[in-house]
């Protein structure tokens, strides 16, 4: 859950990012989960 609401609250430099991001973290959970934590956060801006 803090994984969608961090992705959810993030600024993105393309507004598609956001969108597979979710995407990505709710239809493969775990592996979601740790990819955003290892690639996606600092791909996003804020």
């Amino acid at each position: 859950m803090y994984t969608l609401y961090d992705v959810l609250t993030r600024d993105f430099r393309n507004g598609t990012d956001k969108i597979i991001w979710l995407l990505v973290v709710i239809f493969l959970p775990l592996l979601g989960t740790i990819l955003w934590f290892l690639v996606g956060r600092s791909s996003s801006f804020k």
